[in-house]
């Protein structure tokens, strides 16, 4: 359609001569993982590479809006998984490399706008606080193919029609199983509200990860790039050297997908979250696999390490998997007075990964390995599994 072939001629365009070459993007990730002691695995010395990411621009074609005559464009951006937002005027399309994906995506993305523009719902401006619609928010879970459809609002006051497109679209695409509403009333650039409801289907959607079954809400963290990421939490594994009967404590545990892959071999999982509908999809999560050694408590990471250290909890191993921003000092040193054998970060920004590590390798635990892995590719990001041990 003419909307594919704008959409791959500006995107050919847009990336020509602006991104560095395939062994570029991997040189230069790989030296940001390196700054971590330079001390790597062996046989990690070539970053691992599934995908590809593609950039794109097109024209928004509705430019009677206001706000969106300001931006005049709206951005696609193919990259590693399934999910799409609209951000303002901004659509970021993310799809996985499974065969009709993008078609899938880029059809659905489509029909949601021509349904906004003919309702002439007005999109949110972030500089005077005016609008309705934030973002249009879509997550597909890699394996089972299941759809969630959110609609982050400021307030409710276009519910019915967001309610009538989602079932529309759920009548329209196969696979989507929950279309939800999520009301963010803030004056903020932050994307989700805490309020959720549901306006089709089911409160969430299901996924494999790691041969456990996940079911995601709207507030779950899950990585985008599920291929890769069941490589990033193998290695982790690889890296905690379980036996069978240690205790792991997952710290910023999300759905409990690290946990809960972690569960059959260790001997019991304690996970940590501070996002309450995580926490109840982990503990519903481990019940869906049968899995009865994990239990999950609701909090900041750092508040709750601390309790356990006060509680003498000794975890034989530390699983970390922290925001950007890293760990606070707080949760560094409640895991060091725990004094487990072993401590695996997960972390998603080298930078704060080795501002961490030079803090733990000071407490006495020093990095013993690092293994990058590119989640993300043709962006500067990329994740590293680090191993420290006393």
């Amino acid at each position: 359609s003419r909307f594919y072939e704008n959409i791959i001629g500006r995107s050919m365009k847009l990336l020509h001569g602006t991104m560095p070459a395939f062994d570029g993007q991997i040189a230069r990730k790989f030296n940001q993982v390196s700054a971590l002691g330079k001390i790597l695995d062996p046989v990690a010395d070539k970053i691992q590479q599934i995908t590809i990411a593609v950039i794109l621009l097109i024209e928004f074609h509705n430019a009677s809006d206001p706000f969106m005559k300001a931006f005049g464009y709206v951005f696609i951006v193919f990259l590693a998984k399934e999910a799409i937002m609209l951000i303002g005027g901004l659509v970021m399309l993310l799809f996985g490399i499974r065969p009709g994906a993008a078609e899938i995506f880029g059809k659905l993305a489509e029909f949601c706008l021509d349904y906004v523009n003919e309702k002439k719902i007005p999109a949110y401006n972030e500089e005077t606080g005016s609008g309705v619609l934030r973002h249009i928010y879509i997550r597909r879970g890699f394996h089972s193919g299941e759809i969630m459809l959110c609609f982050v609002v400021k307030n409710d006051k276009y519910k019915t029609l967001f309610a009538d497109l989602g079932t529309l679209a759920a009548e329209k695409f196969d696979g989507i199983k929950s279309v939800v509403m999520n009301i963010n009333p803030k004056n903020t650039n932050v994307i989700m509200g805490d309020k959720n409801v549901t306006l089709w289907g089911n409160d969430e959607i299901c996924d494999v990860l790691c041969g456990k079954k996940i079911t995601l809400s709207p507030m779950s963290f899950y990585q985008v790039n599920t291929a890769q990421a069941e490589k990033l939490y193998n290695c982790g594994m690889d890296y905690a050297e379980l036996t069978g009967g240690e205790t792991v404590l997952d710290l910023y545990c999300g759905a409990g997908t690290i946990g809960l892959s972690f569960s059959d071999k260790a001997g019991k999982i304690i996970g940590c979250e501070i996002i309450p509908e995580a926490v109840e999809n982990a503990k519903h999560n481990a019940e869906a696999n049968g899995v009865t050694n994990a239990e999950f408590y609701c909090g900041d990471a750092g508040k709750l390490a601390e309790k356990l250290a006060n509680e003498n909890i000794k975890p034989d191993v530390v699983v970390i998997d922290p925001p950007r921003k890293g760990c606070d000092e707080l949760t560094l040193d409640s895991i060091v007075r725990m004094a487990p054998k072993r401590i695996v970060m997960i972390s998603c920004n080298p930078a704060t990964a080795a501002r961490d590590a030079k803090l733990l390798a000071e407490k006495g635990y020093a990095p013993k390995k690092v293994r990058a892995f590119d989640l993300f590719p043709r962006t500067s990001h990329v994740e590293c599994v680090c191993k420290f041990e006393r």
